[in-house]
């Protein structure tokens, strides 16, 4: 009898246990149970005046200030192009971004261009040329061979193995070029203002036979843009900053090239940098 009241205890505890394992089981996979606290997000939250201040919510709050135009700390602002978050919520220029090739809708309005960096018979040269992108006849020159110096005075120069490069418009009117090889030489042009701008271009040309051309540490107004490397003619374009009331452009031009020297004519071997406006 014993045995049998054993099996019958048994026949019914262990439906009770079998109901209640269920339930718990059922309540855990609704998340009633063990329900994980909600992650927490930093959000630039939008006030009726249209500034930001910084706020930490939910994540499933998230949506919803997405939805009536908060954004994140380092992001884009929405609604307003060319802006972005600090980590602060503050708004602040987002920089420029960089692009290959070209846009053919930009008007193109003032370039330098640094060319025939290696001549035929192995002679360093330089050329600089400064003003209108088409370089009309008078337009203003520089080169190494008793060109002007920063300095005013007249030598014979050469290339080092990296030449710093500056090109600038004041806003008013006033184009000025510099590139620091040995010694630094400089030229100046009053052009004229040069209305809405908002677009630069990068044309990094190696087209001889061993030689390097790059244009390192590039920025635009202190924004960093980065290195290009040219391997044939090679062209960039930077969009996202006003330049209209100027600009500086600057870099390291980096040159090698074999011994004996390759040969290059004029547009063989070059950097141009121009300015210019994108509807």
């Amino acid at each position: 009898m014993k045995t049998n009241r054993r099996i019958i205890a048994k026949s019914l505890v262990a439906p009770g246990l079998v109901l209640l394992l269920a339930a718990a089981l059922m309540l855990v996979g609704t998340g009633v149970v063990a329900d994980k606290p909600a992650t927490k997000v930093d959000i630039c939250h939008r006030e009726g005046h249209g500034t930001y201040h910084l706020i930490t919510v939910s994540e499933r709050a998230v949506p919803a200030h997405l939805a009536r135009g908060d954004g994140f700390p380092g992001e884009l602002v929405p609604g307003m192009p060319g802006k972005k978050f600090d980590e602060s919520c503050n708004v602040v220029d987002a920089g420029p971004t960089v692009h290959p090739g070209y846009d053919p809708n930009a008007t193109l309005k003032a370039a330098v261009k640094y060319r025939a960096l290696i001549n035929p018979g192995g002679l360093q040269g330089f050329e600089g040329i400064m003003g209108p992108p088409s370089f009309p006849s008078g337009s203003p020159q520089n080169d190494f061979y008793r060109g002007a110096a920063c300095d005013g005075s007249t030598p014979y120069g050469s290339w080092n193995a990296t030449n710093h490069v500056k090109f600038t418009y004041d806003g008013t009117g006033t184009l000025t070029a510099q590139v620091d090889a040995n010694p630094s030489y400089c030229m100046t042009h009053n052009i004229g203002s040069l209305g809405p701008l908002n677009y630069l271009q990068l044309d990094v040309v190696n087209r001889a036979t061993g030689t390097t051309v790059n244009f390192n540490n590039v920025t635009l107004n202190g924004y960093p843009l980065g290195d290009f490397t040219a391997s044939g003619w090679n062209t960039w374009y930077a969009v996202g900053l006003d330049l209209s009331l100027g600009f500086t452009v600057e870099g390291d031009l980096v040159l090698a090239w074999p011994t004996p020297p390759a040969t290059s004519g004029q547009e063989t071997n070059k950097l141009q940098i121009t300015a210019g406006h994108l509807p």
